[in-house]
């Protein structure tokens, strides 16, 4: 699989390699956004290693699910969630020709919870929330339940100082769609 003159390493695998006509042949059964039902075969700290149900003697397509992509909240611990063997529901985003692996996605089989918040929160609306926490670069505001907003040091007026445990008044002014924020 991998050799390294400068490290003296060579790496070997025992399980079959997926020829590239093998991975076409078997990502055309495919499309983006499709669902798929793939058994978990490795659950990482950083994501899960799956195969897809397409085999060829020995040889099966695998997929990973990146940890970003099991929830739309934050996942530290797929540990707990996951287990070898496991059946799960998941939708294909990309196919990965260098790795010959299948990129996909749990998170996506649900719309995203961040759009109903962007509704309920729209730009220019007063609310009120607690101070969670205060640090060097601003405030941050819990709104809601699994709603925080943050206030940058930049429009924070010099003389305003907070506490974590205070009730304040806010303006939502911009939205992070893509972090969430």
């Amino acid at each position: 699989l991998e050799i390294s003159r400068k490290d003296n390493k060579v790496i070997f695998s025992q399980k079959p390699m997926l020829s590239d006509e093998d991975f076409a042949k078997f990502t055309s059964k495919f499309k983006p956004d499709e669902k798929v039902v793939v058994n978990v075969v490795n659950v990482a700290p950083f994501g899960l290693f799956v195969t897809l149900p397409v085999k060829d003697g020995d040889v099966l397509l695998e997929g990973f699910i990146h940890i970003s992509e099991v929830s739309w909240e934050k996942t530290a611990e797929l540990g707990h969630l996951f287990t070898v063997g496991q059946q799960i529901e998941a939708v294909v985003i990309k196919f990965d020709a260098e790795t010959k692996k299948v990129q996909l996605s749990i998170k996506r089989l649900v719309k995203d919870p961040f759009e109903e918040i962007m509704t309920a929160y729209p730009v220019d609306k007063k609310v009120s929330g607690e101070v969670l926490s205060v640090d060097d670069s601003g405030v941050t505001v819990t709104l809601d339940e699994g709603v925080e907003g943050f206030i940058k040091k930049e429009k924070i007026p010099p003389t305003t100082t907070y506490t974590v445990g205070q009730q304040i008044t806010v303006t939502v002014s911009e939205y992070d769609k893509r972090r969430h924020k």
